[in-house]
């Protein structure tokens, strides 16, 4: 029975069965990616699905988030060194609050002076993550609840 199949016949069917495989797959998890590739008049431009260093999609003027203007091009050693001084500040003031019964207002009011202390992290594209750490910080150590979108404002707050 496996005589009657010739070595030419069993790749051409592994080949087929392969190209069926793949093209599923490709459809199924890649959609996306391989339109850009197909068509490149959408200005995606780079090779194998990278995107262009040019084409970033630009979003109207009312959509843009005035927080993200920097990009991490500009992000120098110096603004690094600052974030991490920011960070040991932050994890200090709020693990020592919880001994000193330190009230949400009072709180508040050190995260503000101290977030406008370092105007360079205001536009950095790591404060996002700044504000996480500040409420994950709040919550390990039970302090005041400080959420996200408070650590946000006060940020706002600061710029004033």
């Amino acid at each position: 029975m496996l005589t009657d199949i010739s070595w030419k016949d069993y790749m051409m069917v592994v080949a087929i069965s392969a190209a069926i495989y793949y093209l599923f797959v490709g459809l199924r998890y890649f959609s996306p990616e391989l339109k850009a590739l197909v068509s490149p008049s959408r200005g995606s431009g780079g090779t194998f699905g990278i995107p262009d260093r040019h084409a970033v999609e630009i979003l109207p003027e009312e959509e843009e988030p005035q927080d993200r203007i920097a990009s991490i091009e500009t992000f120098t050693n110096d603004d690094l060194a600052e974030v991490e001084a920011l960070i040991e500040r932050l994890k200090q003031a709020i693990s020592c609050s919880p001994a000193d019964k330190v009230e949400k207002p009072e709180l508040e009011h050190c995260l503000r002076l101290m977030f406008s202390e370092y105007p360079g992290i205001r536009n950095s594209p790591l404060r996002f993550s700044i504000n996480e750490l500040a409420a994950t910080e709040c919550e390990k150590y039970g302090t005041a609840p400080l959420s996200q979108d408070e650590v946000e404002m006060l940020w706002k707050e600061a710029e004033r």
